[in-house]
């Protein structure tokens, strides 16, 4: 009985181990910055490899854990940086910025204790930004100089140059009616459309604009309504996202655009979008994004090692 026993939980014991290495335990947070929802995980304590199926799989509100992006926080690629941030969106497609989501970014890294610094420099793949949480509990972002030139954006139209501001104007014909818009760049691409009422835009001219050849890496496109001097509201379709109820670096190029085309008159703007309000400074010499950031959960997602 006894040697009979004992060879019944060798292979028993065996296979448990080895159905446990097929499995890694991810740990991630779930958050959001006026309800632009994010999945955040850290790869200084864990070691994986994303794909684009399991980043989908991720993604599913119905079957996986629901965001419209996925971040990722990492070690600092040289001294002078902090952490450094990828961004991907449900569709697995990779982008160079994301205003709510670095301000989700620095809520995590204060709750996760990453870092005893108020103010952290992180870097994406595009630019830098510094990121904090202030005692309000308000999150800010101090980016990098927005990119005025259309190539850089980049957007291969012909532009309309104003010798009062290095904005350029584009006017198109999408979907058979011409629109205005003004392409600039903070970290990924943005066409800014001023419209009168927000509840009469069409949808589709932001996909049909998204997909036009002048923009050969997609453009995030939103519409913007003037409410006041100081007051924007703002609808923004993001590339492989669709419209969000709010994007950080959609409201900073809404506001620089407002502000250099006079719209409103002070350097200090409130956008108001779907999922709340965000506070933009542009002054030509600074810009900063302040806004909330909300941790929903904690967990883990067990993954098979073929997936990550």
């Amino acid at each position: 009985m006894n040697s009979y026993s004992h060879n019944q939980n060798t292979p028993i014991h065996h296979n448990r181990n080895s159905k446990r290495r097929k499995f890694n335990l991810i740990q991630f947070t779930k958050m959001h910055g006026l309800s632009n929802d994010f999945m955040v995980i850290e790869q200084l304590t864990q070691n994986f490899e994303l794909s684009t199926a399991l980043i989908q799989q991720w993604a599913n509100r119905h079957t996986g854990i629901g965001f419209d992006q996925l971040l990722v926080l990492g070690p600092p690629a040289s001294k002078d940086i902090d952490f450094t941030y990828e961004i991907f969106n449900s569709d697995g497609s990779q982008v160079g910025q994301c205003g709510n989501g670095a301000r989700a970014i620095a809520r995590f890294i204060l709750d996760q204790k990453l870092s005893l610094k108020q103010d952290n420099l992180i870097a994406t793949r595009t630019n830098q930004m510094i990121v904090r949480v202030l005692e309000s509990g308000l999150a800010q972002v101090d980016m990098d100089m927005p990119i005025f030139t259309p190539e850089q954006v980049p957007c291969l139209a012909e532009v309309k140059i104003d010798s009062n501001t290095p904005l350029s104007t584009v006017t198109l014909s999408v979907l058979g009616q011409p629109i205005t818009f003004h392409p600039l760049s903070v970290g990924n691409p943005h066409a800014v459309i001023f419209c009168e009422d927000l509840n009469q835009i069409d949808a589709h001219l932001a996909t049909a604009l998204q997909q036009h050849p002048i923009f050969p890496e997609g453009v995030n496109v939103g519409f913007t309504q003037v409410i006041d001097q100081s007051t924007l509201k703002l609808r923004v379709f993001e590339r492989g996202a669709g419209e969000t109820q709010a994007c950080g670096s959609g409201a900073t190029a809404a506001a620089i655009a407002a502000i250099e085309t006079k719209r409103v008159t002070t350097p200090s703007v409130q956008v108001q979008l779907l999922g709340g309000e965000l506070n933009i400074f542009w002054d030509r010499s600074s810009l900063r994004m302040t806004g909330s950031a909300v941790r929903i959960f904690t967990g883990r997602v067990l993954v098979k090692h073929g997936d990550a």
